[in-house]
């Protein structure tokens, strides 16, 4: 098996978390100055993930799942695919 770390930035924040179930979907695009903010664990994805799961709706469903790198390791949470800051690059891949 093959673990990427990726990196990830978007707008952290009440107002784009439905903290309920940790879906995060932002409207607001990344400025050009703007990079990563810290690292997460990709961990899968969800196609049907439900559009309605979101504080603001995207529109679309689907949504990428992942591991923070920070605070409750265990929480997973949700970006969804339509995110318009969500800025995904691959940090390191390691073989487990």
């Amino acid at each position: 098996m093959v673990v990427f770390i990726f990196e990830l930035n978007y707008h952290a924040g009440d107002q784009y978390t439905n903290t309920a179930n940790m879906a995060r979907y932002c409207d607001v695009p990344l400025r050009e100055y703007e990079s990563p903010s810290h690292a997460v664990v990709l961990i899968g994805w969800d196609d049907n993930y439900s559009a309605s799961n979101f504080k603001k709706n995207p529109g679309k469903n689907g949504a990428w799942i992942f591991k923070n790198s920070y605070g409750d390791y265990s929480t997973v949470e949700y970006l969804s695919y339509y995110d318009k800051n969500r800025d995904i690059r691959v940090r390191m891949a390691f073989k487990m």
